[in-house]
């Protein structure tokens, strides 16, 4: 076997030092684009609420559930609730301050029921990702295929909660009142359930986050091999060399520190 010349060896650490710049500065872009929106949307909040729909009507269709219509009453007290979370910096079925409660909005916006129900998710991305959460939850999925309901209302938004952006939802389900019902003054059922995204390798997050993760592992090996081959050619006592290697390295560590950062920020 021909043993490498000290020419390859530069040709090799130079194409080292290269590639290492280069997903630095990569790594820069990626790191500011990750932490600037951890919890905003893929989706327009309209186009993610609508969806949302369809979904939760595809799901109640494998188990023969009855088809829910869009109440647009229900859309309404869907976004109070939505604002009062952020205005109030919450994410509960109850606000700890003023006790509200989904019902309440609903009575806000005008909308008697005989049911009621309501789903809350936080973290998630998609309607996908948002609908499979509350599938793979048996109180949410009570929630969603429940026969008794007939209407649904979506709302959709992105803010801060805690000093982090993040994207919430609130889905509400109801059976308007009847006059009978109104008239003998029936007991309403109300069902809540709130899901917030698992911070999990294996979840729809953590997976569109993954390529972040893996451009830092090819990042720090490039480096790491870039070391090897300064010692090897002698170059680790030139102060410029060690200069570029150090500040890569102080690169890369920042860059995991943010990604750490935001992976914790999830929630």
């Amino acid at each position: 076997m021909q043993k490498k010349t000290p020419k390859t060896r530069k040709i090799r650490h130079r194409l080292f030092a290269f590639l290492s710049g280069s997903l630095v500065f990569s790594q820069i872009l990626m790191g500011v684009t990750y932490y600037s929106g951890p919890g905003i949307t893929s989706e327009t909040p309209e186009a993610m609420a609508n969806n949302i729909i369809t979904l939760t009507n595809d799901k109640r269709g494998d188990t023969n559930a009855p088809v829910l219509t869009e109440s647009k009453v229900l859309d309404q007290a869907a976004k109070l609730k939505l604002d009062d979370m952020f205005t109030n910096n919450y994410w509960e079925h109850v606000a700890p301050v003023s006790g509200k409660q989904a019902w309440d909005f609903m009575k806000q916006a005008g909308y008697k029921y005989e049911v009621a129900g309501e789903n809350l998710a936080k973290g998630y991305h998609d309607s996908t990702s948002t609908v499979d959460a509350w599938m793979n939850s048996q109180s949410h999925k009570d929630n969603l295929l429940g026969i008794k309901y007939t209407e649904i209302g979506v709302a959709v938004g992105s803010g801060t909660l805690d000093g982090k952006p993040v994207t919430l939802v609130v889905q509400l389900f109801g059976k308007p009142q009847t006059t009978l019902a109104a008239a003998v003054n029936q007991e309403t059922k109300v069902l809540a359930a709130k899901q917030s995204a698992e911070i999990s390798i294996f979840s729809p997050i953590m997976a569109a986050r993954l390529p972040y993760f893996l451009a830092w592992l090819i990042l720090f090996a490039l480096i790491v091999f870039d070391g090897i081959e300064l010692h090897k050619l002698g170059l680790h006592k030139s102060k410029k060399h060690m200069f570029e290697f150090h500040s890569a390295l102080l690169i890369n560590t920042l860059a995991f520190i943010l990604l750490f950062i935001n992976f914790a920020a999830i929630k």
